[in-house]
């Protein structure tokens, strides 16, 4: 009850001409490094009651769109989980 209410800041920019990267942050108390390891894995949760199998269902779903996903720890306190997917041009926006 002492901690900070949570908070999430997402952003997002061009990695490069054909890479889109999106960032999501927390506050929270960040990751054991026994679990930040293994995180993408299914049945793997830094929650005591979590099943441990969204993240995986993500890293499929990205890296299915030709994208990465990672975490790292944020600056100050909390996590960082970033994704990359592949850019679409304006021209192609019409045909998606």
């Amino acid at each position: 009850q002492s901690s900070p209410p949570p908070t999430l800041a997402i952003a997002s920019r061009l990695a490069d001409q054909r890479t889109v990267e999106v960032r999501v942050t927390d506050n929270g108390p960040g990751l054991p490094d026994e679990v930040a390891a293994k995180l993408f894995s299914p049945f793997t949760s830094s929650k005591a009651t979590g099943m441990g199998v969204g993240l995986s269902i993500c890293k499929r779903i990205v890296e299915a769109h030709s994208g990465k996903i990672w975490s790292t720890p944020a600056e100050g306190q909390g996590t960082s989980f970033f994704f990359t997917l592949p850019s679409m041009r304006p021209s192609e926006h019409d045909h998606a």
